[in-house]
C-alpha cells in the first residue's frame, strides 16, 4: 500500500471514528441513571425486637468506627477509608 495523502487521511479518519465510537460506548457503559427516592417508612413498621438485635450487632461489630466521620453524626458516613496509596474510599451511610 502506497503512503499517499489520501490514504493517510482515510487512516486518520478511521482511527478517529473508532475512537469516537469507543468513547460513546464507554460513556454509555458507565452511565448510572439516578435512582428514584424511596419514602421513609414509618417507625411503627419495624419490629422492636429486630431493631434491638441490630443495635446489639452494630455495637459488638464496632460499626460506628468506620461509619462515622470524626466529629460527625453517628453512622452518617462520609469517613475517608484508606484504600490505596493514591486515593481513599468515602464510606457510605446505612441509616
Amino acid at each position: 500500500m502506497k503512503l499517499t495523502k489520501r490514504n493517510l487521511v482515510r487512516a486518520i479518519g478511521g482511527v478517529s471514528a473508532f475512537a469516537v465510537v469507543g468513547i460513546v460506548f464507554a460513556a454509555w457503559y458507565v452511565h448510572e441513571p439516578e435512582m428514584p427516592r424511596v419514602p421513609r417508612p414509618a417507625k411503627s413498621s419495624f419490629d422492636l425486637a429486630m431493631v434491638g438485635r441490630g443495635e446489639q450487632l452494630a455495637t459488638v461489630g464496632d460499626c460506628i468506627v468506620c461509619h462515622t466521620a470524626p466529629g460527625g453524626m453517628p453512622f452518617a458516613g462520609a469517613r475517608a477509608l484508606p484504600h490505596t496509596v493514591w486515593n481513599s474510599i468515602l464510606e457510605q451511610h446505612y441509616t
